[in-house]
C-alpha cells in the first residue's frame, strides 16, 4: 500500500529498494522493465500497448530500470532483481516528455498518466509510469495505420476481442452511473443538521465495486475504520447499524462505511457565532475557516484509501461534497479580518473522479479544494502548493 499511496514525484530510492527487497512480483497492476523502450517504431508500439493495456484492465504501474530474476532456463520470473537498478539516461525529463507526447498522440480516449524519474545514488534513474484504472475505457492505440485494444491478464498483455470491448464499454458506463447516483444521494442529506455550525458532507465510492456489495464483517475493514484519523478526533470504536459500519465522534461527527462501498463523512465545521453588521446582513451569524474543509477532505482520502483497500476494492472512485448552513455565515481566511459574509445556503460541488486514493490523490483533490475556496472569495486553497502538493498537517492526533 505504501508504494501506491505516494505520488510518483515523491518516491525515493529507499521506496524503490524497499519494493525490490520485499520481492514483490509482477502481476495485474505491476510491470518491470530493465531498460527504456527502444526509440524506433517497435519500441514506440510496445510502449503504447503496455500503457493502454493497464488502462483497459485495472490500472497499474510500469517501473523501468528494474530487471527480473531468471530461472534455470533464463525465463523471466516476475520477481525483481536488485543486481543493477536503474538505467543510464543523461536527460530523463526529455524521455518523460517524449512518453507523454506519444500517449497524447496515439491513445484514445484521453488518458491522464502520472510519470516521474527517480534519481539513484549510482547516477542512474528509475522511470515510473502510473496508469489509472480508467473511467473512459475501453481505450485504443492508433499506430502506423493499425488499431489495437490491448488489456492485461495476470502478467501478460493480450488483445481484447469484440465481445470484450462491448462488455467493458457497457459495464464501465453502468458502474459509473450507479456510483454517481450513490454519491449524489449521499451528499443530499441535511438530516439532524447542527443548528449553528456549518455541516460538511463528503461521500466517496469506488466505481468498480463488485456489484456494490461489501462484506462489513471483515476484521481488516473494522480496524481500518476504527483507526481512521480525522481532525480533532481520536480512535473511535465502530458499531454496526442498519446503514452499515458506523462510528460517531465528538459533536456528532459521523463516519460510515456501507454495504454498497460508500464511505460517508458528516462533519460539523468548527465555528463560532458572531455579530454581523453589513449591508447584506445585520445580526447573528456563523464564522468558520474554509481550510477546515480541506483538512477533512484530505483525511477522507488518506483514511478512506485504507478502508477501501481492506474491503478488497480499488480506485477509481467518485468524491462528492456539499456544505450546509442555516445561518448567514462568514468565510474567514485569517484572524484579522472579518471575512466575506454569505447568506445561509447549501453548496453542492461537482462530483470529482479520482484515479487514485491516499496521498497520491493530492493533485486531483486540489482541483476541488480550489473550487471550494473560490466560492468563498479566494483564488484557491492555501494548503496546497502550486504543483498540487499537500502542505497542511499530516497527522490529526499530534
Amino acid at each position: 500500500m505504501a508504494f501506491e499511496d505516494k505520488n510518483l514525484a515523491s518516491l525515493t530510492e529507499d521506496d524503490i529498494r524497499t519494493l525490490v527487497a520485499t520481492g514483490r512480483r509482477e502481476g495485474p497492476t505491476l510491470e518491470y522493465k530493465s531498460e527504456l523502450y527502444e526509440t524506433g517504431d517497435r519500441g514506440n508500439r510496445e510502449f503504447l500497448l503496455d500503457v493502454c493495456m493497464f488502462a483497459n484492465a485495472s490500472g497499474g504501474t510500469i517501473l523501468i530500470g528494474i530487471p527480473e530474476m531468471r530461472d534455470a532456463q533464463e525465463r523471466a520470473t516476475g520477481a525483481p532483481d536488485d543486481a543493477e537498478l536503474g538505467v543510464d539516461c543523461p536527460n530523463p525529463e526529455q524521455v518523460l516528455l517524449g512518453y507523454e507526447t506519444r500517449i497524447l498522440e496515439a491513445i484514445d480516449e484521453r488518458l491522464p498518466v502520472e510519470m516521474a524519474a527517480i534519481n539513484l545514488a549510482n547516477g542512474r534513474h528509475i522511470f515510473a509510469i502510473r496508469i489509472p484504472n480508467s473511467l473512459a475505457k475501453p481505450h485504443r492505440v492508433r499506430y502506423q495505420k493499425h488499431t489495437y485494444f490491448p488489456s492485461r491478464r495476470e502478467r501478460h498483455r493480450y488483445e481484447l476481442d469484440a465481445r470484450e470491448i462491448k462488455d467493458i464499454a457497457m459495464r464501465t458506463a453502468s458502474q459509473s452511473e450507479r456510483a454517481e447516483a450513490i454519491v449524489a444521494s449521499a451528499i443530499n442529506d441535511p438530516i439532524n443538521m447542527d443548528p449553528n455550525a456549518p455541516v460538511l458532507i463528503a461521500a466517496l465510492v469506488p466505481v468498480f465495486s463488485n456489484n456494490f456489495i461489501v462484506d462489513l464483517k471483515l476484521q481488516a475493514v473494522f480496524d481500518a475504520l476504527m483507526t481512521f484519523a480525522l481532525p480533532g478526533e481520536g480512535s473511535v470504536i465502530p458499531r454496526y447499524s442498519v446503514d452499515g459500519l458506523q462510528r460517531i465522534g465528538p459533536r456528532n461527527l459521523t463516519l460510515r462505511f456501507a454495504h454498497n462501498g460508500l464511505l460517508k463523512l458528516r462533519a460539523p465545521i468548527a465555528s463560532r457565532m458572531v455579530q454581523i453588521d453589513t449591508p447584506i446582513h445585520r445580526g447573528a451569524g456563523t464564522r468558520f475557516y474554509p481550510t477546515a474543509i480541506d483538512l477533512f477532505l484530505r483525511a477522507l482520502l488518506v483514511g478512506g484509501a485504507n478502508v477501501i483497500e481492506a474491503a478488497g476494492l480499488t480506485p477509481p472512485a467518485l468524491l462528492g461534497v456539499s456544505l450546509w448552513t442555516r445561518h448567514p455565515y462568514v468565510a474567514a481566511h485569517d484572524d484579522e479580518n472579518l471575512g466575506t459574509v454569505f447568506p445561509g445556503a447549501t453548496h453542492k460541488f461537482p462530483i470529482l473522479p479520482l484515479t487514485t486514493l491516499g496521498r497520491s490523490a493530492d493533485s486531483q483533490v486540489r482541483q476541488l479544494c480550489d473550487l471550494i475556496h473560490q466560492t468563498f472569495g479566494l483564488s484557491g486553497s492555501p494548503l496546497f502548493t502550486m504543483d498540487g502538493k499537500w502542505q497542511g498537517r499530516e497527522s490529526w492526533r499530534e
